[in-house]
């Protein structure tokens, strides 16, 4: 099956449909540069349904704002706090899907973790999210992964095309900042 195939299959058959109660979230893109400066992208294994491995994100009601709610979804479910993230404000990303006859719609910003040891080089163990103590309500486990890998765990169409997109934001700001240190 085609790239196009698949969004198609869990896109919205109503673009300008609006997503019921308990179908918004948001949340965070949460990274970490490893000793040597790789980027690792932190998931949350979800405690329902399939179980699968997304960027922190929480439900919200239709009226809230997604920018202003994605850091206190964040660390509500990462156990993380403000001080330990730098949010980047010009990072935005929207999905939509159609899930279970619904339309679930996801805002994710990005933020990077600036306060603990630097994480280790090609660290892929299960184990490397010591720092996180996930909520237990919707997520049960966290996980530190670089690009591919994170890509390859959480299999879906539209977690790929946003860490893809963040990392060639991040990769671009770091090109960026090292232009104007130098």
């Amino acid at each position: 099956m085609s790239l196009s195939q698949k969004m198609n299959l869990r896109e919205t058959l109503d673009a300008s449909a609006r997503a019921p109660a308990g179908n918004r979230a948001c949340g965070l893109v949460v990274f970490r540069r490893s000793e040597s400066g790789g980027i690792s992208y932190l998931l949350l294994q979800e405690a329902y349904g399939e179980k699968h491995w997304t960027p922190p994100k929480g439900f919200i009601e239709d009226s809230a704002v997604e920018k202003a709610e994605a850091q206190a979804q964040t660390l509500k479910e990462t156990g993380l706090e403000g001080k330990d993230l730098k949010v980047y404000d010009d990072f935005s990303f929207k999905m939509q899907y159609a899930i279970r006859g619904q339309v679930k719609k996801i805002w994710y910003g990005l933020a990077e973790l600036v306060t603990g040891e630097k994480a280790k080089d090609n660290d892929k163990t299960k184990g490397n999210a010591k720092n996180i103590h996930v909520s237990g309500e919707n997520h049960n486990a966290a996980w530190w992964l670089p690009l591919n890998d994170a890509i390859r765990v959480s299999g879906y169409v539209e977690a790929d095309a946003l860490l893809k997109k963040a990392d060639k934001f991040i990769q671009d700001k770091t090109k960026a900042e090292e232009a104007t240190s130098s």
